[in-house]
């Protein structure tokens, strides 16, 4: 199996998955001769993740498959329907549009603005990026930089 390096700010490390050397200033070095097991499996040839994009030019209401996504707001608003998402599922929006765009719910949907008791529509200024984290059925908390 080929050598690859990992580098992570925090390392659980389970004895016998891997061989580890441990850098100074709380960085980390690890070869891994094997699959390195912990709660999450990294091979030789794992890359840090992306996050895949989906780009709008008008109104969009939120589908199933855009949880883990990020959307690309060029235009129109977005909508959190109603129904549809379970509790864990997590929405990035980034407004790249030259005007302020709105992240709207209908009647039976809950959308509170993380670390405040704001309920409602909430607003996502230009070049704002907010997440959209799903808590539990028609439930969401939205928390992000330039909305308001």
């Amino acid at each position: 199996m080929a050598h690859g390096k990992i580098r992570v700010n925090t390392l659980t490390y389970d004895t016998g998955s891997g061989d580890v050397d441990v850098a100074v200033n709380n960085v980390l070095e690890s070869t891994v001769s094997n699959t390195f097991t912990a709660d999450q499996t990294f091979a030789s040839t794992q890359t840090y993740p992306r996050i895949p994009g989906n780009t709008q030019s008008s109104n969009y209401s939120l589908q199933l498959s855009d949880a883990g996504k990020h959307i690309n707001l060029t235009g129109g608003n977005i909508t959190i329907p109603l129904q549809l998402f379970s509790a864990g599922d997590a929405i990035t929006v980034f407004n790249a549009d030259t005007v302020n765009r709105n992240v709207e719910v209908p009647s039976g949907v809950t959308l509170t603005q993380a670390g405040t008791t704001r309920v409602g529509n909430r607003t996502l200024k230009q070049n704002g990026l907010a997440t959209i984290l799903c808590i539990g059925a028609n439930n969401f908390v939205i928390s992000g930089a330039g909305l308001i």
